[in-house]
């Protein structure tokens, strides 16, 4: 017999016919498995615990309607039991409160369950809006640096679970700490 959670499902069924209480024992058991491993896959949010190899070469590329563009380095902690899959992303960086750029997802990133790794990340910068803050700051960013801060989502898999989780991370970085 079918118990009343899945009882539509046996509904359906011809009780008679030996496949029957195989087909309702099978749909109780995918039911049970698929909201237990939901349960389990419950992934929580990563730790972006520094960012580094940061430059501001604000030359642009070839062609009219290029980007200056450089890569950042980002320490990731992984809290979780399971690896995760990075597939996307939706990140800005601000200077100093003021937007400068985006960040891109050059490759998927693997990120091992329970520990840190290295992540580099492609920014694609607002030429304009990193000279008018520069300009209006420079004094402060030689003796203190700027305060930097990279906000969003980023979205990936975990098996075959997809998820999307809040990045926030503020830092200051010193014009000794860019690369050159």
């Amino acid at each position: 017999r079918c118990s009343t959670k899945i009882s539509l499902a046996c509904m359906v069924l011809d009780l008679r016919k030996p496949h029957a209480v195989f087909s309702c024992t099978a749909i109780a058991a995918l039911l049970a498995l698929s909201i237990g491993l939901s349960g389990c896959m419950n992934v929580q949010d990563f730790e972006v615990r520094g960012i580094s190899g940061m430059s501001l070469d604000l030359a642009v590329g070839a062609g009219d309607n290029a980007s200056p563009r450089s890569d950042i380095d980002v320490l990731i902690y992984n809290p979780n039991t399971f690896s995760v899959t990075v597939t996307a992303l939706d990140l800005q960086v601000f200077m100093e409160g003021d937007p400068v750029g985006v960040v891109d997802l050059p490759a998927q990133n693997e990120l091992p369950a329970g520990a840190e790794s290295v992540a580099t990340l492609s920014v694609v910068w607002d030429q304009r809006a990193v000279l008018k803050v520069a300009s209006s700051n420079a004094l402060a960013w030689l003796i203190n640096g700027a305060q930097v801060r990279v906000t969003g989502t980023a979205s990936g898999r975990a098996s075959i679970f997809p998820h999307t989780v809040h990045i926030d991370h503020q830092q200051r970085v010193r014009l000794e700490d860019l690369k050159r």
